[in-house]
């Protein structure tokens, strides 16, 4: 989206790229999951990994045309690809705080009953939980958090994989510990990974998300390797 908004608009300012990456994000995601539960009256992690994959290679080819044939395009493509917090001016995130504000509630009250859908639609509806309900307000949550901070950041991979398994392996599958931890402890990930990112290659700079990946990469793998899978 952001891509396209420089080729077709000539939009450049960071402070406006921000809301096309948003509007990218939501997009996106939204597609993801209209294909996902139309490809049998439901989701699940596989139909969703295999739409999200389709979805990806296009835009991937898309985006590609277009930055071969404008150097505008190139530049801003370039730099949001790296995924770093370096050069964003407060105002960027001034521009999306309120949902932020809005996706970080949503997933909070959303918290227990996401604990209980762990357990199954059947356990939790006896319980007093509608599954269908609750999946669309994580999405929604999801959507709002990630679309925010892709905005204003770029793609910053592996935080997504690797905090939540380490939230749960110190406090357990309470989503009540899982959600803030995962945010208290992706912040804490993302500055330290800045913050090397600074200090190893003096004086020039290696983007966070690239830090991420050397890191996240083999922590990742071992992570996987040690616990199972968790469903809802």
């Amino acid at each position: 989206m952001i891509v396209g908004a420089a080729f077709f608009l000539g939009v450049t300012d960071p402070a406006v790229q921000v809301w096309f990456a948003f509007a990218g994000a939501v997009l996106g995601a939204a597609i993801v999951f209209v294909i996902s539960a139309l490809s049998g009256g439901a989701t699940n992690p596989l139909t969703i990994i295999l739409a999200g994959s389709a979805l990806t290679a296009f835009l991937t080819a898309m985006t590609t045309m277009l930055v071969l044939s404008d150097r505008a395009a190139l530049d801003v493509q370039r730099f949001w690809q790296a995924g770093s917090v370096a050069g964003r001016e407060m105002s960027v995130l001034y521009g999306v705080l309120p949902y932020l504000l809005l996706g970080a509630m949503l997933a909070l009250l959303s918290g227990r009953s996401l604990t209980l859908l762990g357990l199954g639609d059947a356990a939790a509806s006896s319980l007093g939980v509608r599954p269908t309900l609750v999946r669309w307000v994580g999405f929604v949550a999801i959507v709002i958090l990630s679309g925010a901070a892709t905005a204003v950041a770029g793609p910053i991979g592996f935080v997504g994989l690797i905090v939540p398994h380490v939230a749960r392996i110190l406090g357990g599958p309470d989503y009540r510990w899982v959600i803030p931890a995962s945010a208290l402890l992706g912040a804490i990930l993302v500055v330290a990974a800045d913050t090397v990112g600074r200090l190893v290659t003096l004086p020039s700079e290696v983007q966070a998300s690239i830090m991420l990946a050397l890191v996240g990469a083999p922590v990742f793998i071992l992570l996987v390797r040690r616990r199972s899978p968790v469903t809802l």
